[in-house]
């Protein structure tokens, strides 16, 4: 491939990612994420896996679980409010995958994120 066409397939992938991540709510199918930059299902695989990136629904998933994460590290915000955000409605589920993958309940991740959060900015107003 190319200088110029891995150039322009990045360019492709990133819009797909930050459209997708835009509207997490929404529920994407890969049909949906290859029509945001006019392809077909099969050839976003494509550019995804030349890429590195993980198939379409795997991506979708990790962009959640990320999005997720950040959002829960606000002290203020409920786990059912971040679940609703990232479209995952059913929360049992969004609870699996989120411990899944960060080995951490969705409010044991919080209460960590908030500790640590606190003793960070103890340590730096002690510096």
């Amino acid at each position: 491939m190319t200088r110029q066409r891995r150039t322009d397939s990045s360019e492709r992938l990133s819009i797909v990612i930050d459209r997708v991540r835009a509207d997490l709510a929404r529920r994407w199918t890969v049909t949906d994420m290859a029509s945001v930059i006019g392809v077909t299902s099969g050839q976003l695989r494509r550019l995804l896996a030349e890429a590195g990136h993980p198939p379409p629904r795997r991506l979708l998933a990790e962009l959640r679980l990320s999005t997720a994460a950040a959002l829960l590290r606000n002290p203020g915000v409920r786990v059912k409010e971040v679940a609703a955000r990232i479209g995952m409605t059913d929360g049992s589920h969004f609870c699996r995958e989120f411990k899944r993958r960060y080995g951490l309940s969705p409010l044991a991740f919080q209460s960590v994120s908030i500790v640590n959060a606190a003793i960070e900015r103890n340590a730096r107003a002690h510096q």
